[in-house]
């Protein structure tokens, strides 16, 4: 609370103008100092709950022969926030996409760590799943985004196409 009568510091964000007819304005701004976590995959952005998955950014694996492929994808996280993020361990659902390398469990101000997620298909067809990355972001914790990839093999078709934003999966087999 401020009364008409207090004295209000430059550092104190909050500014006091004159009084006109009665009328007191008073701005107050609020220093909020708390961790932020953002995440990037191939160099761009992947926002909080994306489950457009893309080459681009690294959310898109393609296609991994079932029988003998594995192709690994590391990610970034970043502090962007001005006090420490305390991360925990990063997860995936189902078999096909494990995490193999885990992130640091603490950043500071402006820090940055990776880690990484291997596909490696247990079956044909498409496998998705969803990473969560738990930490101490109030707005953002657990942090999710969705991946994909298409596991290859005999009778399988050979990849997948989306058109882009429209939400449309084709799959393209390739004739002997």
């Amino acid at each position: 609370t401020v009364l008409a009568n207090d004295a209000i510091s430059p550092n104190s964000g909050a500014s006091w103008s004159t009084p006109t007819a009665n009328n007191y304005n008073l701005s107050v701004r609020a220093n909020t100092f708390i961790p932020n976590l953002a995440v990037t995959g191939g160099g761009m952005t992947i926002v909080h709950g994306d489950s457009a998955t893309s080459t681009a950014k690294d959310t898109d694996y393609g296609s991994v022969a079932v029988s003998s492929g594995t192709v690994s994808h590391t990610f970034t996280i970043q502090n962007t926030g001005a006090t420490s993020l305390t991360l925990g361990t990063v997860t995936t659902t189902g078999t096909d996409f494990t995490v193999t390398s885990q992130p640091a469990a603490t950043l500071t101000a402006g820090a940055s760590t990776t880690f990484t997620v291997a596909f490696d298909p247990t079956a044909t067809g498409l496998r998705t799943t969803t990473v969560s990355i738990p930490s101490n972001d109030a707005d953002e914790n657990p942090f999710t985004f969705d991946l994909r990839g298409f596991g290859a093999g005999p009778g399988a078709p050979d990849e997948l196409d989306t058109m882009a934003g429209t939400g449309i999966t084709s799959v393209i087999a390739m004739q002997p």
